[in-house]
């Protein structure tokens, strides 16, 4: 028996379907803890809490990303690289979403007809963009460089730009607070090359 299995010791085949089964696994979570939310505070605080919740996550994964793929000098390319394989976006088989770079100044993300359409009361992630509640994908990319900012096009459909030499945002600015409240927690902190303990001998 194998207390402390560590993800390094799978083949990549292995990884790609762990990795797929982790991404759908937090989808789940994530709607039953609004679930049992909504079920005991109501549908409002539901809702407030999953974007905030979207908010500070998919922040701070583009970050470790961005990092950990040697993205970190941002710009449309590092969006597009990072959007690929972030998460929130996983796994594809349940969110399915499309990247256009035709316009070297844009870059487009669209979510297509998938199963995350029929999530139970639009408290996942997809539900909240689906419901207009972009906070969390404009945290996503600019997780990836402070610059981009998203704009609808469409149904399930964004326009990602990059802003330009006149609307260059101050790097400084204070980071929102579902940002700032993510980066406290212990597997923020935590390393990738670290090994959590995550089980405790009792």
């Amino acid at each position: 028996m194998v207390e402390q299995v560590q993800l390094e010791q799978f083949s990549h085949a292995a990884l790609v379907v762990i990795c797929k089964e982790l991404a759908g696994q937090c989808h789940m979570l994530i709607l039953s803890l609004m679930l049992a939310i909504e079920s005991r505070y109501g549908r409002e605080a539901a809702l407030t809490i999953a974007l905030f919740q979207m908010t500070g996550s998919c922040w701070v994964i583009s970050e470790r990303l961005c990092e950990a793929m040697d993205e970190t000098g941002g710009g449309l390319d590092a969006i597009a690289n990072v959007l690929a394989i972030h998460p929130a976006l996983q796994p594809s088989e349940y969110i399915d979403i499309q990247l256009d770079r035709s316009d070297e100044q844009c870059l487009r993300i669209s979510f297509a007809q998938s199963p995350a359409a029929s999530e139970l009361n639009g408290f996942g992630w997809y539900g909240l963009l689906a419901a207009g509640l972009t906070e969390g994908l404009d945290a996503l990319v600019k997780g990836i460089d402070r610059h981009a900012s998203i704009t609808a096009c469409g149904a399930m459909s964004w326009n990602i730009t990059l802003a330009n030499a006149a609307e260059l945002i101050d790097e400084a600015a204070e980071e929102p607070v579902p940002v700032q409240i993510a980066k406290g927690t212990l597997l923020y902190q935590a390393k990738l090359t670290d090994h959590v303990q995550l089980l405790q001998s009792i």
